[in-house]
């Protein structure tokens, strides 16, 4: 693979995100150009596909900073770091990223940005399935050997100003960046001056101590970007597996799909209880009127048993040309009577001949009984016969007929 794309973003207004193809084995730039990452996503993963893919953060996004350590040896460096630089930082520690560049003895060179834009911006490549091969501040692929590089891109000017400092401002802001008549005289007297790699302004060619070099600013960045061994790829950000990665997009999916699993579950589990609870009193109502109708048998081995016996007891009372009619009339009772817990079954008689049922009932008021007949009148004909209180209980019946 002798070919990567490299790709220079910047969070800041009316900067454009530049884009080239480099070719290692050829020294030169194949194509170039500008793109929106997020309105041409296709044509991103088309320019990545079989080329190493590096990203370079503006220097204006990208904050450098030099922190001396109150001990070159620290435990948990990395936790500490945020807010050991807490009071040189505009935001809370929590909304930023940071990455350890390099340290060495009590000096630490980190670099920080907002965590939620280089979040997003990691998450869309991922989300494309782009691989990165590494993520590093652009002012550090300028070269360094001692004295300051800068170089014009767009209308912008990157400044490496140390081994591990740089800064990217705009062009017309560059005249507080230069250095001032004394200040050049002892540079240049300590070999301390500044390397121009682009075309400069007259300003800056013709301001003592700077050097111009005429160079390809995009080979320069390449061979830049391609020999950097630091990344800003640390922490919660560092590489992962194919599968982690793909974990990290699906997961929000997964765990609502999960949520959706575990409701189904209670939803059937509460389901089956609630029949379970029917069941069991529907069952409990059919003993309890199988012993008003067979007041002489105590025991009910099984639910076969009950449904035999009361099948022969109807066969026996209607000679066996009505049970059907008689088993309809009690299943009718029955379903009138299953949410009635304010009045209790006394005992019932069938009349074969006029296909009707004598029901008598024992109720705690009259509006129990008023409320029966309302919910026996749904089911049957009914006439009602009278009422009879005795010792705060009301007693009476009805003959039902089928409709």
């Amino acid at each position: 693979m002798n070919e990567c794309l490299i790709i220079r973003i910047s969070n800041q207004q009316n900067v454009n995100t530049a884009w080239w193809i480099w070719s290692d084995a050829e020294q030169k730039v194949l194509d170039k150009g500008y793109v929106d990452i997020y309105e041409a996503s296709d044509f991103l993963v088309e320019l990545s596909e079989d080329r190493k893919v590096y990203l370079l953060l503006s220097g204006a996004d990208v904050n450098l900073l030099e922190l001396e350590l109150p001990t070159a040896r620290l435990r948990h460096l990395d936790k500490a770091l945020p807010y050991l630089l807490e009071d040189r930082l505009a935001d809370e520690v929590e909304d930023l990223h940071f990455s350890q560049l390099f340290k060495q003895g009590a000096s630490v060179y980190t670099a920080v940005m907002a965590k939620d834009w280089f979040s997003e911006l990691i998450l869309h490549f991922q989300t494309l399935g782009i691989k990165l091969a590494n993520v590093i501040p652009e002012v550090l692929a300028l070269p360094y050997d001692g004295r300051q590089h800068w170089l014009k891109l767009d209308n912008e000017w990157l400044i490496r100003k140390g081994e591990w400092a740089g800064i990217t401002v705009p062009e017309n802001w560059l005249s507080h960046y230069l250095p001032q008549d004394s200040e050049s005289e002892e540079e240049e007297e300590n070999g301390s001056d500044i390397m121009v790699h682009s075309q400069p302004d007259k300003m800056i060619s013709d301001h003592p101590g700077i050097h111009v070099q005429h160079d390809d600013i995009f080979k320069l960045l390449s061979a830049g970007t391609l020999s950097c061994r630091l990344s800003l790829l640390t922490g919660e950000f560092k590489p992962r597996s194919s599968g982690a990665i793909y974990w990290n997009i699906w997961k929000k999916c997964a765990y609502s799909l999960l949520g959706l699993v575990i409701l189904w579950g209670v939803k059937v589990s509460y389901e089956t209880v609630q029949i379970r609870h029917q069941t069991t009193a529907l069952h409990q109502e059919s003993e309890r009127i199988f012993r008003v109708v067979f007041p002489g048998r105590k025991k009910i081995p099984t639910t076969s048993y009950l449904k035999r016996q009361f099948n022969n007891e109807l066969a026996s009372l209607s000679g066996g040309s009505q049970g059907k009619t008689v088993l309809s009339i009690f299943e009718g009772i029955a379903q009138a009577l299953k949410q009635k817990s304010n009045i209790e079954l006394q005992s019932f008689s069938y009349d074969a001949s006029r296909s009707e049922v004598k029901v008598d009932f024992k109720g705690n008021d009259f509006n129990a009984f008023e409320e029966t007949r309302i919910a026996l009148g749904n089911v049957f004909n009914v006439q009602q016969g009278p009422l009879n209180k005795s010792n705060d209980q009301v007693y009476g019946s009805y003959i039902l007929t089928e409709k």
